[in-house]
């Protein structure tokens, strides 16, 4: 039995067991400018609790109405047991046109734990196949700040379900390792090589695991307690080896690629590529930044070195019916290919017909592999890809030649790049600005010069450059005279407040007194105008205020009462 009313709001309590956690705060607003103007539309559910009443569905038009400043909210009153209202809380949050898989995920979590339904029923109740709930269910593994991060859209529902596979320790490092995530414009970019970090695989390592010295406090990885195949009986029946200690293999794996990034920049030789799908705003960066970085299928082929045969995975290949004389002249006719295909294969590498580079972003990030440069990549690196079985030619040669003079020519900007990073914390206002107090030399005069022209907007540089004959923002010849008007134009143009809202600030105040003494007869001529505005205004308040103090006077002030005598107290 339902019965409607407008209740008061105070009498309403929100439902703490809500499954409902996520609420769109822009969607929000909007609804709560929406009933300040409408009312609310659509009735709230609410079942009776002790003296007041507890809220089932509606939590979005209830928070509004408390924004909104209403008292009142038109609601539908319903008995119910405390699995009937979550039950209905569930189902509407399902029904919505908007729901959010992170909200799907929730409800079906609160029907698993609350309600003891197994997938196959919530699957059944919802209209949906198992392995939709079974999809749903695995982002509540998420930790809250990717829940809410994935249920501002920003970051995909992919994305989200292969974050939700890694542990919580792992999780929280790599949310903590995101920049800009409050932007309002921020989009997560999740690559394989980022997530490979957090999984541990060791066979898919950028590192060396019998490397001590990559993190000397940690040590090698081959007989570690956090290697599973070290934690075996027999190591060898584990092909897939991991590392449980997932912050230890993040960090030699960040550690390994700072290492070796910085030493492969300083291999003239040295090719960079790509191997992901996407063009990530690193490889943005790393371009920009002046580095040539080579794209997968585009621009390269990977090459891998020949694979020399198993015999044990050999022999599995054949028949119960093959002799093993047989099956052994076939493993051998293997392995003189094999012998042919790798001599090949290191001919081609020394001929540089496949050329060493280093993965910057991608699938193997931090490792090094063998390339085959495709017609585009070999125009991009001054080189034409070598057709001729491996052979050098002169013009190979030559190519070579201009690309290392090329890189040459990049590494000498680095160089002064290093330079600088080394001198810039030495100019420091602080330390330097009170040392030296004759006047400025042409250097000073120069920088100072320069400094004037970069605060100025795009629009005032090119009358500074018009006025002072500037020329490719060449300052050297700048004289003393002439930094005193620069310094001039920079105050009159920088000083003076565009608006002032209560009165003069500190900023009109000195351009006041510099308009005092740059022209004076106009500074004079405006104050008085504004003075004598002001004088005509004072002498209509004045008369206004004496008017209504003549009114004040024709109101008799009320008698005071007399206190009763004591006769009348009685």
């Amino acid at each position: 039995m339902s019965e409607f009313k407008f209740l008061e709001v105070k009498k309403i309590t929100a439902d703490a067991n809500q499954p409902r956690k996520f609420f769109d705060t822009s969607a929000m607003a909007e609804l709560v400018e929406s009933i300040k103007t409408n009312g609310v539309l659509q009735p709230i559910l609410v079942r009776p609790k002790g003296k007041g009443y507890m809220l089932v569905c509606g939590e979005r038009r209830y928070r509004a109405t408390k924004e909104a400043g209403l008292t009142e909210v038109p609601a539908v009153i319903r008995e119910m047991t405390d699995d009937e209202a979550l039950e209905a809380q569930i189902i509407e949050n399902l029904q919505r046109k908007d729901v959010h898989p992170m909200e799907e995920a929730v409800a079906f979590n609160s029907l698993i734990e609350n309600k003891k339904y197994s997938v196959i029923e919530v699957a059944a109740r919802v209209g949906k196949k198992d392995w939709f709930v079974k999809q749903r269910l695995k982002l509540n593994d998420l930790i809250e700040p990717w829940q809410q991060l994935f249920f501002s859209n920003k970051m995909s529902l992919q994305d989200a379900l292969k974050i939700a596979q890694l542990s919580a320790i792992a999780q929280n490092d790599l949310f903590n390792n995101q920049d800009d995530v409050d932007e309002p414009n921020y989009r997560l970019e999740l690559s394989v090589w980022t997530l490979s970090k957090y999984k541990g695989n060791l066979n898919e390592a950028s590192f060396d695991l019998s490397n001590p010295d990559i993190d000397t406090k940690a040590g090698a990885c081959i007989n570690c307690q956090f290697n599973t195949a070290a934690a075996q009986l027999f190591p060898d029946d584990d092909k897939s080896p991991r590392c449980t200690n997932i912050i230890c293999f993040k960090n030699k794996t960040d550690i390994h690629f700072i290492e070796e990034f910085a030493k492969a920049k300083e291999d003239p030789a040295m090719l960079f590529v790509n191997d992901g799908y996407n063009e990530t705003d690193y490889v943005k960066k790393l371009k920009k930044e002046g580095l040539a970085i080579l794209k997968e299928y585009d621009d390269f082929r990977e090459i891998s070195a020949p694979e020399k045969p198993d015999w044990e995975d050999h022999k599995d290949g054949f028949d119960d019916d093959d002799t093993e004389e047989f099956i052994k002249e076939e493993f051998e006719k293997s392995l003189a290919e094999y012998d042919k295909d790798i001599i090949a294969y290191n001919n081609k590498i020394a001929s540089g017909k496949y050329k060493k580079a280093f993965v910057v972003d991608g699938n193997d990030k931090g490792k090094y592999i063998h390339i085959e440069l495709q017609k585009s990549g070999s125009q991009k690196q001054a080189k034409a890809a070598l057709e001729n079985n491996g052979e050098v030619t002169a013009e190979d040669i030559n190519e070579e030649i201009e690309r290392i003079k090329s890189r040459e020519k990049r590494f000498k900007e680095l160089d002064q790049v290093k330079v600088w990073d080394n001198l810039k914390p030495h100019f420091n206002p602080h330390a330097n600005a009170s040392l030296l107090k004759e006047e400025f030399t042409q250097v000073e005069r120069e920088a100072i010069a320069l400094a004037i022209f970069n605060k100025l907007s795009y629009d005032e540089r090119d009358n500074f450059r018009s006025l002072f004959k500037i020329k490719k923002e060449n300052f050297a010849d700048v004289d003393e005279t002439t930094l005193r008007q620069m310094t001039r134009f920079f105050f009159l143009d920088t000083l003076p407040p565009d608006v002032i809202y209560s009165g003069f600030n500190p900023d009109a105040m000195v351009c006041i007194k510099v308009a005092g003494q740059y022209f004076p007869t106009v500074l004079e001529d405006i104050m008085n105008k504004q003075k004598a505005a002001a004088d005509k205004r004072g002498v209509k308040v004045a008369a206004k205020l004496k008017s209504l103090q003549e009114q004040k006077k024709q109101f008799k002030a009320p008698k005071e009462k007399k206190p009763a005598s004591k006769k009348q107290a009685k």
